[in-house]
């Protein structure tokens, strides 16, 4: 790597993050073709809510227009990308993405907090397992991974098969103008299916518990629809029957699709 980084790099970053960079693009190597390497921080002079975030992709340049969509519906806006081409002395050559990025959301963030989150999550839509749009805002918002927003996403197309009369866009906005109670919900979940509770008295007495939480926090909803729609979510919770969200595959990894037995005579209308 001695002179495989262009002057533009180097102006712009030091011998601490080239070694850093270095780092991911030999751990990008050792992966398949088209996999990727990310890197999400914040430089210190930036404001709270500013961020950065590097692409690492072997051979050829990444489409902006690949990835400025996945970027808007995580919740950020992006500032500025400066692209670097990397050449190895062995003629293998590396992309370096550099994205300026804010956050919508809030005045701030703790990228402690939702580093792994971000990065398995802009993985999943990368690799096809999750889908890109605007639910994907509560990755950072309400802190909730790529599937827990897939699971909300599935109970909205469930509405809508049922002619639950809000749009799927209209509940995205409300779960993400109200992050609490989205996070909620996703807690309630899981305190209903989850492996957390072995005790079936105990989880039944904390989801009464959290499900009169939720209930409470809905006096500072301001619109009528939005307070349906999460009423509306509680029910379908509380009438699924049961789930394959936290089984495995085989191989002991995510399964690709969500299952969720629904009992209709529990749900109004």
């Amino acid at each position: 790597f001695r002179n495989a980084f262009p002057a533009g790099y180097r102006e712009s970053f030091g011998a601490r993050t080239a070694v850093a960079d270095i780092q991911q693009m030999e751990n990008l190597l050792l992966l398949a073709d088209g996999e990727l390497g990310m890197s999400f921080y914040r430089e210190l002079e930036e404001a709270p809510n500013q961020l950065r975030f590097k692409l690492f992709h072997r051979g050829t340049i990444l489409p902006l227009s690949d990835v400025i969509p996945v970027l808007e519906n995580l919740g950020l806006r992006v500032l500025g990308e400066h692209p670097y081409e990397i050449c190895r002395k062995d003629g293998q050559v590396i992309w370096i993405h550099n994205f300026l990025v804010q956050y919508t959301l809030a005045d701030s963030i703790s990228i402690a907090e939702v580093k792994a989150l971000f990065q398995d999550s802009f993985r999943a839509v990368w690799q096809g397992m999750a889908e890109s749009d605007p639910f994907n805002r509560l990755v950072l918002g309400a802190q909730l991974g790529w599937k827990d927003i897939a699971l909300l996403r599935a109970y909205a197309r469930y509405m809508k098969q049922i002619r639950f009369g809000i749009s799927e866009s209209y509940i995205a906005e409300t779960l993400c103008h109200y992050i609490p109670i989205s996070a909620s919900l996703v807690r309630l979940f899981h305190i209903r299916f989850g492996l957390e509770y072995r005790d079936e008295e105990a989880r039944s007495e904390s989801f009464a518990k959290a499900e009169a939480a939720v209930i409470e926090s809905l006096d500072g909803v301001s619109q009528l629809n939005e307070d349906r729609t999460f009423r509306r979510y509680v029910e379908l919770i509380k009438a699924t029957l049961r789930t394959n969200f936290f089984q495995l595959d085989d191989d002991c990894g995510v399964k690709s699709y969500i299952s969720l037995k629904m009992n209709p005579a529990a749900i109004s209308e």
